[in-house]
């Protein structure tokens, strides 16, 4: 067989965007423009193209295949549904995750009604929409359709196939997501042992599970159990990928975190310092990565008491930042916010004597104010520092710039402010369902909206919000609140 016979035969396996090429020209010379298989290597080339980065090429080659094929195929072929779900991909991948989801609920909705439900191409479209609407910031949508999707793939492929337990691991990830921690946990903790069982412990899906349960636990507040997992993970993945690879680097930052959120930031460091060295080695100084983790890194040197240390992290973050985002973009705002909190405490231990006269001062300011004006009772004063704090933390640019990192998924802004007076008039702390009613929040919906409140305020990381010991109460550091949103 000739080379150009091999280019036109189906058996021919090309890779590249430069084999696809040569395809699809000897399939228009010896074929036709209008041969299925032409259609089929153009989509083919598409596809490619995406591989390669080249998106807006990728989407101009699909676009223009599906509307031949549907002329000359028509609407519901299984090519021109293989070619719409690539353009779905495309739009995924290229980050419009919302017209990603039209594009797959499209081709679900297609697909189901010509072959049914159970096909395996109807289920790995139902996973695909599953996927889109995480990345969408739809969580309880994405979790609907894992729910949705979950029976009919086990029970056509059986409940130990890999693309099951894919399904269930995912679905446990967006559980987390959502805030639904004690769903999300026991969940994967029942994939983990499946996986374990099925694939191995050092399997790649199992080693997935395995960093979503320790980041998991740490996100909720259970650090002290994330990190044995993760401690576990980090040996695994720096024996099977080296301690170089993304996912090792990956593990160790969030070790490094999980022990950050315990008080333990001087065993962190060393982490985060061996992870900037990997992503700067791998992606550049400058990269989003590589200025994440410096980030975290400064974080780790304030919380340890080596403000001077982090003072110049933040500083060089800051720069990359405006640089590449602009000086009003959120994450330039939060960065500049932190490195202005480090520069504030920097200062003050510098000058010990000012800071002992202003106390001093303040004592005698307030000492006169009891003399001359009428005295309060204390449940009155709570709630006017509470209205008054409150007002303040949402006015501030902090609070602006921690919601537009949030987008789509923050609460209103009355949940919050209604959450921190509660806490407020209560002392600080209250048990979950008493801060859920006197809150105004349904009983269903207090995990997520409380996680999702949490996100908003605790800035950095800084537990301003946080479960007690009994995972019961909510407690409120309103000093921390204070110095976070500079109010």
């Amino acid at each position: 067989m000739s080379t150009d016979d091999r280019r036109v035969d189906s058996d021919y396996e090309p890779r590249s965007v430069s084999d696809w090429e040569t395809v699809l020209s000897a399939r228009m010379t010896k074929l036709g423009p209008d041969h299925p298989e032409t259609l089929e290597a153009r989509a083919s080339l598409g596809a490619a193209l995406q591989d390669a980065g080249r998106t807006r090429e990728a989407l101009d080659q699909l676009q223009t295949a599906l509307a031949d094929v549907e002329r000359l195929l028509g609407a519901e072929h299984s090519l021109a549904l293989d070619i719409r779900r690539e353009i779905a991909g495309v739009m995924y991948f290229a980050g419009r995750a919302d017209v990603a989801v039209s594009h797959f609920q499209a081709v679900l909705a297609d697909r189901t009604r010509v072959s049914g439900p159970d096909e395996p191409e109807v289920l790995s479209s139902r996973k695909e929409l599953a996927m889109a609407l995480q990345a969408a910031g739809r969580l309880n949508e994405s979790i609907t359709e894992f729910k949705t999707l979950l029976p009919a793939e086990t029970r056509v492929l059986g409940p130990d196939h890999p693309d099951v337990l894919h399904s269930r691991s995912n679905l446990g990830a967006v559980l987390g997501l959502a805030g639904y921690a004690t769903e999300a946990i026991p969940h994967l903790e029942r994939v983990l042992a499946d996986q374990s069982r099925v694939l191995g412990m050092c399997h790649t899906a199992t080693l997935h599970t395995r960093s979503l349960l320790g980041v998991i636990f740490t996100n909720v507040g259970r650090a002290i159990e994330g990190i044995p997992v993760l401690e576990s993970l980090l040996t695994d993945r720096n024996r099977i990928l080296g301690k170089g690879h993304r996912d090792t680097l990956e593990t160790q930052t969030n070790l490094a975190n999980a022990l950050r959120k315990v008080g333990r930031a001087a065993e962190a460091i060393p982490l985060l310092q061996k992870v900037v060295t990997g992503q700067t080695r791998m992606n550049g100084v400058h990269h989003p990565d590589t200025l994440q983790v410096s980030y975290y890194l400064a974080h780790a040197f304030s919380e340890a008491g080596r403000v001077r240390d982090a003072v110049p992290v933040y500083q060089s973050v800051l720069s990359a930042r405006t640089r590449t985002l602009g000086a009003h973009h959120p994450d330039t705002a939060e960065v500049r916010n932190a490195h202005a909190r480090a520069l504030r405490r920097t200062r003050r231990s510098q000058v010990p004597f000012l800071r002992s006269v202003a106390t001093k001062r303040s004592v005698t300011w307030r000492n006169r104010r009891r003399t001359s004006t009428p005295p309060v009772s204390r449940a009155q004063d709570e709630v006017v520092v509470s209205a008054d704090l409150v007002d303040a933390v949402l006015a501030s640019p902090v609070f602006a710039s921690q919601k537009a990192k949030a987008g789509r998924r923050r609460p209103d802004d009355a949940i919050v402010a209604a959450v921190l007076r509660t806490l407020i008039a209560n002392g600080n702390r209250a048990h979950v369902s008493r801060l859920a009613d006197e809150s105004g929040i349904e009983a269903h919906a207090t995990e997520p909206t409380l996680a999702a409140i949490k996100r908003l305020i605790n800035v950095d990381g800084y537990a301003v919000i946080d479960e007690n010991a009994d995972r019961a109460t909510i407690k409120l550091d309103a000093a921390l609140l204070r110095e976070q949103f500079g109010v």
